[in-house]
């Protein structure tokens, strides 16, 4: 009866050892990727970049014309100040006022719209660089990424995935 036991205790002890080497074999495969290298030369980055340009341009264009005319204003006010009674001068200044809360407001709208389309830009971006880990890592057969540049202190380069996600990014985006 001891020796059944004995027996039946080790065959399950042998069963979890088998079970727990497969386990521990399977996760051993880990591989690192620089998120900010992949993220900084990716052509989707790049196009965002440029789109992102063109719109603040754009914005910078009707900023500086919003300017211009509260100068205008303003130098008008000082040229005719002398000729104006005191309500006209009032008048002339609240519209003074008037324009800069107005250009105040169209800096913060044009910033924020600057913000959230840049969020809409990225978004994709990064669901791509995701995408394109996954799949390189399934490709190589990794179970673990870890991001290279925060937290990772050595790792050997044939464990460094890098270069491939790079490439795999591209010829998605030349798609």
């Amino acid at each position: 009866m001891l020796k059944r036991i004995t027996i039946t205790c080790m065959v399950i002890l042998f069963a979890f050892s088998l079970s727990y080497a497969r386990k521990a074999e399977r996760l051993t495969k880990i591989g690192v990727v620089d998120l900010s290298k992949v993220f900084e030369g990716s052509e989707g980055k790049k196009m965002a970049e440029e789109h992102l340009e063109k719109l603040k341009e754009e914005m910078e264009k009707k900023k500086k014309e919003k300017e211009e005319e509260i100068e205008k204003l303003k130098e008008d006010y000082e040229d005719d100040k002398g000729e104006m009674d005191d309500k006209q001068k009032e008048t002339k200044h609240l519209e003074i006022q008037r324009k800069l809360m107005e250009l105040r407001e169209f800096i913060e709208k044009s910033n924020k719209k600057l913000a959230d389309e840049e969020e809409k830009l990225l978004e994709p971006l990064i669901k791509d660089i995701k995408d394109v880990i996954k799949a390189v890592s399934i490709k190589y057969a990794y179970n673990i990424i870890l991001d290279k540049s925060t937290y990772v202190l050595y790792v050997d380069k044939d464990y460094d995935i890098t270069d491939e996600v790079l490439e795999e990014l591209k010829a998605k985006y030349k798609k």
